[in-house]
C-alpha cells in the first residue's frame, strides 16, 4: 500500500472518513424520521376509520352484517391513489363485515391500544390497522374487531418528500464543510509551506537562523526552534572546523619549515657528525609537530562538545592519582618534588574518565614543565559541603594576575617565555572543564609564589561523597609499582 506523505492528504482522508460516517448515519436517521412522520397523519386517518366501523356495528347492534353508512363509506373511498379495505370480526371470531382477505389477529394478541403492522394483500403492500372496540358498558363483555387497511402510495411519497427535504441539505452541508476544509488547511499550512520556501531558496553557507513573528503557529513554533538549533549546532560546527583549520596552519607552519630547513641543510652537508646534528633536529621537529597535531586533535574534540561519550561516575581520588603518576619521570628528570595528597574519603564525580585525568594531567604538565630545576609540585583533592575540588600547586615564577585569564586561551603564550610549548594544554583544560559544568581558576601560590590551579566540580553538576547506587567507574593506575604510592605511616608521598 502506497504511502500517504502529505500532511493535507492525511487530514483530509481522516475527516472524508468521518463526514461520510456521519452522512451515512445522518441518512439513515433521516429515513427512518421521515417514515415516521409520514405514517402518523395516515395512521391517525386509519384509527379513526376503524373506531368508525367499531361504533357503527355498536349502534346497528348486528353481528351478522354491517351496513356501511355514507360517512364510513366516504372515509374508505375518498383517495382513489390509495384503495382501502376493512374487515370487522365479532368476539367469537365470526366476520361481520368487510375484506376477509385480511388476516384476524388471535384473541391474545389483542390490545385496546391500536396495532399497526405492514401485510401484502394480492401482492400489493398495505398498512394495517386493528382496533378492539367494546360494545357495551362492561369492559370485554362484548367486542369487536375492526381492522383497516390502506395501500402505501401516498405514505411513499410523503417519505420521499420529507426525506429529500431533510438529506438534502445535509448533503450540501457535507460537500460545503469539505471544500470549506480544504481552503482552511491550506491556509492553515500556509506557514509549513512558507517555511519550505524559506529553507529551499537558502544557499549551503546561510545558517542564520530562521525568524519567528507573531503571526508563525503555536503547532509551528517548536518545529522552527528546532530547527534554528540544529544550524546553531551548524554553525558552532563549522566554526570549529574553522578554527582548528586555521589553528592548525598557523601553528604547523613554524615546525614543518623547521623540518624542511634541516633537511636541505642535512643535504648539502658532507660531515657525517653534522648530518646527524642534522637529522636529530629534524626528528626533534617531527616529534613537536605530532605532539602539536595531537593537541589540536584533542581540543577540536571536545570543543563545542564534539565528543560525545556517556557520563558515568567516576573516582577523583583514584583519576588524579593516576594523572600525578604519568608525569613522574618528567619531574625527575628536573629534580622536582611532585607530590599527590588524596581526600581523606572517596570524592565521585559525573563525568568521562578519560577527559577528567586529561585535564588534570595538563595542568600538572603545565607546572611541572614552569617550575624551576629542583622545585616543588603537589596536586590534591579535597571536598566540602558545596564542592569537589582538585588543586595543582607549584613554586615556579608564577602567573601575574592581568594574565590568569588570558592562560586559558589557545596559543597563549607569555613574553619571555623560554620552555617551549604550544599554548595549547591549557585552552584543552578549560574546554573539558567547561564540559563537565567544572570551575576552573588561577592564583598564587603559597606564600605568594608560583601558581595555584584550582578546578571546583559543584555540588549541582553531581558528585558524592559515597559511592552512589548503581554502576560507577574510576580510572585506576596500572598494577605496576606506583611511584607516589604511600608507605604506611608516612606523609604523602612524592617524587623526589
Amino acid at each position: 500500500m502506497a504511502i500517504q506523505r502529505s500532511l493535507r492528504a492525511r487530514i483530509l482522508n481522516w475527516l472524508m472518513v468521518l463526514f461520510a460516517t456521519l452522512l451515512v448515519f445522518g441518512t439513515i436517521v433521516a429515513y427512518i424520521a421521515a417514515v415516521d412522520f409520514a405514517n402518523r397523519p395516515y395512521d391517525r386517518e386509519l384509527i379513526e376509520t376503524a373506531l368508525a366501523l367499531g361504533k357503527l356495528a355498536a349502534e346497528q347492534g348486528n353481528l351478522s352484517g354491517i351496513a356501511l353508512t355514507e360517512e364510513v363509506n366516504r372515509r374508505m373511498t375518498r383517495d382513489d391513489a390509495d384503495r382501502m379495505v376493512f374487515k370487522v370480526t365479532g368476539a367469537d371470531g365470526r366476520i361481520v363485515g368487510g375484506d376477509p382477505a385480511i388476516p384476524t389477529p388471535a384473541p391474545t394478541e389483542l390490545s385496546a391500544a391500536p396495532q399497526f403492522e405492514d401485510i401484502q394483500l394480492a401482492g400489493e403492500p398495505l398498512r394495517l390497522c386493528t382496533l378492539t372496540v367494546e360494545l357495551g358498558s362492561n369492559p370485554g363483555s362484548r367486542y369487536v374487531v375492526a381492522q383497516v387497511a390502506e395501500a402505501l402510495t401516498k405514505r411513499r411519497r410523503l417519505t420521499h418528500q420529507i426525506f429529500v427535504t431533510i438529506a438534502v441539505p445535509q448533503l450540501l452541508l457535507t460537500v460545503l464543510a469539505s471544500f470549506g476544509l480544504w481552503l482552511g488547511l491550506g491556509s492553515g499550512l500556509a506557514p509549513l509551506v512558507r517555511l519550505k520556501q524559506a529553507v529551499g531558496s537558502r544557499s549551503a553557507e546561510d545558517l542564520r537562523p530562521l525568524s519567528i513573528d507573531e503571526d508563525t503557529p503555536d503547532e509551528v513554533r517548536p518545529l522552527i526552534e528546532a530547527f534554528n538549533e540544529v544550524l546553531a549546532r551548524m554553525r558552532r560546527l563549522l566554526a570549529s572546523q574553522q578554527r582548528f583549520v586555521a589553528d592548525a596552519a598557523h601553528q604547523l607552519r613554524t615546525p614543518l619549515a623547521g623540518v624542511k630547513t634541516q633537511a636541505e641543510l642535512a643535504l648539502r652537508l658532507q660531515d657525517r657528525e653534522a648530518i646527524h646534528d642534522s637529522l636529530r633536529q629534524v626528528l626533534m621537529g617531527a616529534e613537536r609537530g605530532s605532539a602539536l597535531i595531537g593537541q589540536l586533535l584533542t581540543l577540536a574534540r571536545h570543543d563545542e562538545g564534539q565528543l560525545n561519550v556517556p557520563m558515568r561516575w567516576v573516582d577523583l581520588n583514584e583519576v588524579a592519582r593516576s594523572a600525578a603518576t604519568k608525569h613522574v619521570q618528567s619531574a625527575l628528570g628536573k629534580s622536582i618534588d611532585l607530590g599527590f595528597e588524596s581526600s581523606a574519603h572517596p570524592v565521585y564525580v559525573r563525568g568521562d574518565p578519560i577527559s577528567i585525568e586529561e585535564m588534570i594531567a595538563n595542568v600538572i604538565d603545565n607546572a611541572v614543565r614552569y617550575t624551576h630545576q629542583g622545585g616543588r609540585v603537589t596536586s590534591r583533592v579535597a571536598s566540602d559541603a558545596g564542592a569537589a575540588t582538585v588543586v595543582v600547586e607549584d613554586d615556579g615564577p608564577g602567573i601575574p594576575p592581568e594574565d590568569r585569564e588570558r592562560v586559558f586561551e589557545r596559543f597563549y603564550r607569555r613574553l619571555g617565555t623560554a620552555e617551549e610549548g604550544s599554548g595549547l594544554g591549557l585552552a584543552i583544560v578549560a574546554e573539558i572543564a567547561r564540559r563537565h559544568g567544572a570551575q576552573i581558576s588561577v592564583g598564587a601560590g603559597a606564600n605568594g609564589c608560583g601558581a595555584t590551579f584550582s578546578i571546583r566540580f559543584p555540588e549541582e553538576r553531581g558528585w558524592a561523597a559515597a559511592p552512589p547506587a548503581g554502576p560507577w567507574t574510576a580510572v585506576r593506575p596500572s598494577p605496576s609499582p606506583d611511584p607516589l604510592e604511600d608507605a604506611p605511616g608516612s606523609t604523602p608521598a612524592r617524587a623526589r
